[in-house]
């Protein structure tokens, strides 16, 4: 601050203001790379659940035997999949679903089938990761039970 004798003139040197613009310069550095990885860890987890609520959604198809048909998730391209119904041999896309900006799926192509009026499929591991290298698993039982770990 800056102070005359006799006469008081309050206010900031340019010194002092710099030395202010600078420090916020540091701090908004430091936040906003932590906010960007955070954003992308949060989109890998929910493209994560809306995988395992697709899975989900074919098994409870499939146990129910809904139209006679076996039902399943199989990708569609590493950043897409999809609901589907009828035979490993022709299946008939239900739905088509995409992931989260940036995020994709490692292990393409896939497909997990769950059997008409059981349920059950072969036990499979889906991982998806970020531009951070980060991943996320989907995991499938064999009783056709889906989580996300």
């Amino acid at each position: 601050m800056l102070f005359q004798k006799g006469n008081i003139r309050a206010g900031f040197t340019l010194i002092e203001l710099l030395v202010v613009i600078a420090v916020g310069a540091v701090v908004f550095a430091v936040v906003g790379s932590q906010m960007g990885r955070l954003v992308s860890k949060q989109a890998l987890l929910t493209s994560a659940h809306d995988v395992a609520l697709v899975a989900n959604r074919a098994h409870i198809s499939a146990r129910e035997a809904k139209d006679n048909q076996a039902w399943g998730i199989a990708s569609v391209s590493s950043n897409q999949y999809a609901l589907v119904s009828g035979s490993a041999a022709a299946p008939t896309i239900s739905a088509t679903y995409g992931l989260k900006s940036a995020i994709s799926f490692v292990n393409t192509p896939f497909a997990i089938w769950f059997g008409q009026g059981t349920g059950y499929a072969t036990a499979t591991v889906i991982t998806l990761t970020n531009p951070t290298n980060d991943t996320r698993q989907v995991s499938v039982s064999t009783f056709g039970t889906v989580e996300v770990p």
